[in-house]
C-alpha cells in the first residue's frame, strides 16, 4: 500500500510514495475509532471490532486508510448484527443492490460524522467510551458516498420488513434545520486521510495473534 509523503490541507492534495496525487474533499469529517492495542485473558469477552486497527493502519501508511471494499476484498459481505437489526441491514443491502448499486454498502463502508458536535453526541448516546474521536478527510478518487438519515435506519430496526423505509434510506438526506443535523450519517466507500496519524497507537501484533487463538477471533462485540 502506498504511503503519504506530503499532505497539503490548504489545497486538499495528498502526494504518495508511488508518485500518485489524490484530491481530498474540502471538508473535515469525524469518526469514532476503537483504540485497543493489546489483549490478555483477564480482559474478558473482547470482540474483533474493539481493536484499533484503523488507527494502526493509518499510522503505518502516514495517515492513509483504504476503503473498506478494498480491505475486505475476497470476503463475503456480512453484518455482525443479530435479530431485527440484522433483518434491517439485510433488507437495506437487498434494496441497494437492486436499485442503488452505485451507492456504498452499509456492510462495506466507513461511517463518518459530518461535524464534531454530532460525533461527540453519538459517542455519549451509544456509550462508545472505548473509542477515540478523530478528524479525517475523504479521498475523492474512486470513492462513492451517501448522506443518509440515520433515523430511518432506527425506524427500520423496529419494522424490519418495511420496504418503503428501506428505499427512503437510500435517498440523499440534506438537513434543512439545525436540529436535524444530528440525523445525518455519511457512508463512504473511499480511502480516508487522517492528519493526526503520528499520534495514533499501534496494535501489538503478538497480542492480536494471541487473542485470535484464545478467543477464536469470531465473536462479535456485545
Amino acid at each position: 500500500m502506498a504511503k503519504v509523503v506530503s499532505a497539503d490541507l490548504s489545497e486538499f492534495i495528498l502526494k504518495c510514495d508511488d508518485e500518485s496525487h489524490h484530491e481530498l474533499w474540502n471538508h473535515e469529517y469525524w469518526i469514532l475509532c476503537p483504540f485497543r492495542t493489546g489483549y490478555v485473558p483477564t480482559d474478558g469477552n473482547v470482540g474483533p471490532l474493539s481493536f484499533g486497527l484503523m488507527l494502526h493502519n493509518a499510522k503505518m501508511s502516514n495517515g492513509l486508510v483504504l476503503a473498506q471494499e478494498d480491505l475486505l476484498d475476497g470476503i463475503a459481505p456480512a453484518s455482525m448484527k443479530s435479530g431485527a437489526a440484522l433483518k434491517a441491514e439485510n433488507l437495506l443491502e437487498e434494496i441497494r443492490q437492486a436499485k442503488y448499486p452505485n451507492l456504498p454498502s452499509r456492510l462495506r463502508c466507513h461511517y463518518l460524522n459530518y461535524d464534531k458536535p454530532t460525533a461527540e453526541a453519538r459517542a455519549v448516546d451509544w456509550n462508545w467510551h472505548n473509542r477515540s474521536l478523530e478528524r479525517c478527510y475523504i479521498v475523492r478518487s474512486g470513492g462513492t458516498f451517501h448522506h443518509a438519515d440515520v433515523a430511518l435506519y432506527e425506524k427500520l430496526v423496529t419494522d424490519s420488513e418495511n420496504v418503503g423505509l428501506a428505499e427512503k434510506y437510500w435517498q440523499p438526506f440534506h438537513p434543512s434545520k439545525e436540529e436535524d443535523q444530528s440525523r445525518l450519517e455519511v457512508l463512504a466507500n473511499s480511502c480516508l486521510y487522517f492528519p493526526d496519524w503520528e499520534n495514533f497507537p499501534e496494535v501489538d501484533r503478538s497480542a492480536l495473534a494471541f487473542w485470535n487463538q484464545y478467543r477464536g477471533g469470531n465473536r462479535a462485540d456485545g
